[in-house]
């Protein structure tokens, strides 16, 4: 089963580690998804806008513009700023590396994803947290914004403690029975074992001419995929891979 007539009924927040949700709507574990888009590390112009790109051997390092605290962000190849939506929902899977030893207490690093509405124009985003604290760094999703009280989010009892190594971060966007987009948010460890999940998360329109902010963004308002941004961070983000499935 691919993401087309996939449906969802918006439940409750989790925010738990190893949870398997059962149901007629999950892809059965045989069925790999199917890729529409890969970044070419390698490549110049994926990630970029704010900062400097170093590539490294199968990955690269988004550093700072001196004096600010964020870093590169992409288009996913779209000089329109909009990777077309898909009927049902899209998938997009980052893969970082992270060096706890690099995290203290007042260190953070937080990647935002945004929607646009079908006029292209931006509409939400959400947002993930390395935060951290005085025994290393420790990983959240919340909706909320980039700036933030990054000390309470270490402190949240939905967040899991993090060894240094690669992880990947899936944002999973599928449709409730309203026509509501709707957002599962997963951490993965090097092994491909899923250690963080908090499903089902309403998706409501931050900024747009014509909505309310705080609103349901539906399925027919939006247009797609805008950027996947490195929005505030005290460290260099190691990226060592990032694609789109359906």
């Amino acid at each position: 089963m691919n993401k087309f007539g996939k449906i969802l009924t918006t439940g409750a927040l989790v925010a738990v580690a190893g949870v398997t949700f059962m149901g007629c709507n999950d892809k059965p574990k045989n069925e790999q998804p199917k890729t529409l888009w890969t970044a070419d590390l390698s490549a110049d112009g994926i990630f970029g806008v704010y900062g400097t790109v170093e590539k490294n051997d199968g990955s690269v390092t988004l550093k700072m513009p001196e004096g600010k605290n964020y870093a590169g962000s992409t288009y996913f190849g779209e000089t329109d700023k909009n990777y077309d939506w898909v009927e049902g929902g899209l998938t997009v899977e980052l893969k970082v590396n992270i060096d706890e030893t690099n995290y203290s207490a007042d260190d953070y690093s937080v990647w935002t994803l945004a929607l646009n509405e079908t006029d292209g124009k931006y509409i939400t985003e959400n947002t993930s947290f390395f935060v951290g604290y005085e025994d290393g760094v420790k990983f959240i999703y919340k909706a909320v914004g980039v700036d933030t009280d990054y000390d309470a989010l270490a402190a949240d009892s939905s967040a899991i403690d993090l060894a240094s190594g690669s992880y990947t971060m899936r944002y999973d966007y599928d449709v409730n029975a309203q026509g509501e987009i709707v957002l599962t948010v997963s951490l993965l460890n090097a092994n491909g074992n899923e250690i963080y999940k908090t499903a089902n998360n309403a998706v409501e329109v931050i900024d747009h001419e014509g909505y309310v902010p705080g609103t349901a963004v539906k399925e027919e308002d939006v247009g797609g995929l805008r950027y996947l941004w490195l929005a505030r961070t005290t460290v260099d983000g190691v990226v060592e891979g990032l694609k789109i499935t359906e």
